[in-house]
């Protein structure tokens, strides 16, 4: 089991109030992040709900080659499961403290955007302009870094572990 590494709570705002509040942090959003959000498949939850993440390497889930978007959303979804897409806007909300050259991979249903290739969104700070959410490629064959990172949302049997403990 992985620990929580931040619980954050989604849902409860439109597409458009999420842009909006992003804007007012004056955080960079790419093209491909706002292409993402434009998308019917970038929904949010109507009711506030409180969800455990973990961040974790690709190398943490056991792998010693690097593995297929397939494979890693695959391994993802025995211990936890793939992020709601509007985690990717929330996190950049969150983390208004990220260090510079943080960054990390949402792992999520990918969306496909206008140059018809599958993004996921990427939030990082440095190189893009201070604090900025992106759209990364993740074609089903892509084959990740293993010392990538990623976060995934928890498992609910891990959620009680950790509440125990």
């Amino acid at each position: 089991s992985f620990p929580i590494w931040k619980t954050i709570t989604i849902g409860g705002v439109s597409k458009n109030e999420l842009l909006q509040q992003l804007a007012e942090k004056k955080f960079y959003i790419s093209d491909w992040a706002k292409d993402i959000m434009s998308k019917p498949e970038f929904t949010t939850l109507p009711e506030k709900k409180t969800i455990n993440l973990a961040r974790i390497k690709v190398r943490d889930l056991g792998f010693s080659t690097q593995p297929t978007t397939v494979e890693l959303w695959a391994r993802i979804k025995q211990v936890g499961s793939l992020c709601p897409a509007e985690v990717g806007p929330h996190l950049r909300l969150e983390l208004a403290d990220q260090v510079k050259g943080d960054y990390f991979w949402l792992a999520m249903n990918t969306i496909t955007v206008s140059d018809g290739y599958p993004r996921v969104f990427e939030v990082g700070h440095g190189g893009r302009g201070g604090r900025w959410l992106d759209g990364g490629y993740a074609f089903p064959g892509f084959r990740w870094i293993l010392v990538g990172e990623l976060v995934f949302v928890l498992a609910s049997s891990t959620l009680l572990s950790e509440s125990k403990a």
